[in-house]
């Protein structure tokens, strides 16, 4: 740890799993220098009390007391010493929400990143005034005001999916004085201090795969929902990069698992991520959909700066250790007889039975491609609502009691045959289905999201796959940050 951390700031280029040790071994350091900061800051103020009373008592005879005199004097040393020892480990005493936001960050983005993935992390824990942090001299109002820059977190790396990130994290700290006459016409010295909290989250995708970004322009703030934790300032759509800034008050907290205030920092963050990823996915929709031959009424609507986005933007979930959804194309069109003829203009959904073996009187098969590749149908099918509802019930990797009643309540209540049931939970476990079917009605995709939320909680908890699984699910069914956030806690 000493070779990544030299004057209070640390730099270092790992594995999230790595860093995390790191920031662990950082917090027993900061503990350490604390604890010693209080017992030297209380050895001094005892030394210096018994040093000023035995010196009084010195004095108080004819002459003075040469043993109570020494005595003083020694306890002055020791005072001293035990102030330069404060001060020294006062130093290191840091302020342990920085390093505990970037822990916390670690464990949400770690999910999303290759385990043998590097991160390169920068972080300053010195004081936010260092003069190396100094920006300008101006007025605020009647105020001299020194302000400071300081750019404590730098964090860079790649998800899973290619896209490179960058969070920057910023405190922007003002010094403040005046002179001011108060009422009994005295001239008095006022000084005070104002910070406030800046972060910024900045996307590279594929460009292949996002073609239509740099079209999207400040239409992608209406994609930007931080549920009223934080004020947005802007959204950049410039040569590739997909950029948010964000400010906060000072008083943010790191935040962890069950204790998400209005003010944590981590949850700020993971949100900004999930506006981002909404813009990406309406890019990569408009991709799609230059590619595909114009139908009447197919464009993409997009509304004014503040208004959101017309059309839903769904992004896949898939199940942990699942393999990704099939690429549009990818398998063979149903055989004759086993779907109904598609609409004019739609592309055939695609087979879930294996080429040439349809069973007899199969239903239709369910549509694995990715959203928006083959059109989502406005209400799903009984079938589909207990497909939807089993892969809900399979994110932990288990199957509780309580999961196994709910589904089938579900079943009976939607009509379906057991072998119907018996067929959609065997092919949820074979990864056969991988991603959730989304409506295009609003409506259905409320009621399809709301089925969801009753299955994950049928245990009266919410693993951290299914916190995460449902964060994603949110922005495939196109529903608020608000309501996501009611659902998850």
């Amino acid at each position: 740890m000493s070779q990544h951390l030299k004057k209070l700031v640390y730099r270092r280029t790992a594995t999230v799993s790595q860093l995390r040790a790191d920031v662990s071994e950082l917090r027993q350091l900061d503990k350490y220098h604390e604890t010693r900061q209080q017992w030297f800051g209380l050895g001094a103020l005892l030394a210096g009390l018994l040093a000023g009373g035995l010196l009084v008592l010195a004095f108080m005879g004819d002459a003075p007391n040469k043993g109570l005199l020494a005595l003083s004097v020694a306890l002055g040393v020791a005072c001293a010493g035990c102030a330069i020892a404060w001060g020294y480990y006062k130093q290191g005493n840091t302020e342990d929400r920085r390093y505990l936001l970037l822990k916390r960050l670690l464990s949400l983005l770690g999910t999303d990143i290759d385990p043998d993935a590097r991160l390169a992390v920068r972080m300053d824990l010195n004081r936010p005034d260092q003069r190396s942090k100094y920006v300008r001299k101006g007025k605020v109002g009647p105020w001299k005001t020194k302000f400071y820059r300081d750019d404590w977190l730098d964090l860079r790396g790649r998800f899973l999916d290619g896209t490179a990130f960058h969070v920057l994290c910023t405190e922007l700290f003002q010094h403040r004085s005046r002179w001011k006459t108060s009422a009994s016409g005295k001239l008095k010295h006022k000084r005070k201090t104002k910070s406030a909290a800046q972060f910024l989250v900045r996307l590279k995708p594929k460009a292949k795969r996002y073609q239509h970004l740099d079209v999207l322009g400040q239409t992608a703030m209406g994609a930007v929902q931080l549920s009223g934790m934080a004020t947005p300032k802007q959204v950049v759509v410039r040569d590739g990069l997909l950029t948010l800034k964000t400010k906060l008050k000072a008083d943010w907290t790191p935040g962890g698992p069950g204790q998400e205030k209005p003010n944590a920092a981590s949850r700020v963050v993971s949100l900004m991520f999930l506006s981002l990823y909404q813009v990406l996915n309406l890019s990569h929709r408009m991709t799609k959909h230059a590619a595909r031959p114009a139908s009447p009424g197919g464009g993409l609507a997009l509304r004014p700066h503040g208004a959101g986005l017309a059309t839903p933007m769904p992004v896949p979930v898939p199940v942990p250790g699942a393999s990704p959804p099939p690429l549009p194309g990818a398998s063979p069109p149903p055989l004759p007889g086993a779907a109904p003829p598609p609409l004019p203009g739609a592309k055939p959904p695609v087979s879930l039975a294996p080429p040439g073996q349809p069973p007899a009187g199969q239903k239709p098969a369910v549509s694995l491609a990715a959203p928006g590749a083959s059109g989502d149908p406005p209400r799903l099918t009984p079938l589909q609502r207990f497909e939807n509802l089993a892969l809900a019930a399979s994110l932990d990797g288990k199957l509780d009691p309580q999961e196994r009643e709910l589904l089938g309540k579900r079943a009976r209540r939607l009509g379906l045959q057991p072998e119907q049931v018996r067929d959609a939970i065997a092919r949820v476990a074979s990864r056969q289905i991988s991603s959730f079917h989304v409506p295009s009605d609003a409506t259905a995709r409320q009621r399809a999201f709301g089925d969801v939320v009753a299955v994950l909680r049928a245990d009266g908890q919410l693993a951290p796959a299914e916190q995460r699984a449902l964060s994603k699910l949110a922005a495939q069914f196109g529903v608020s940050a608000a309501e996501l956030e009611r659902a998850l806690t």
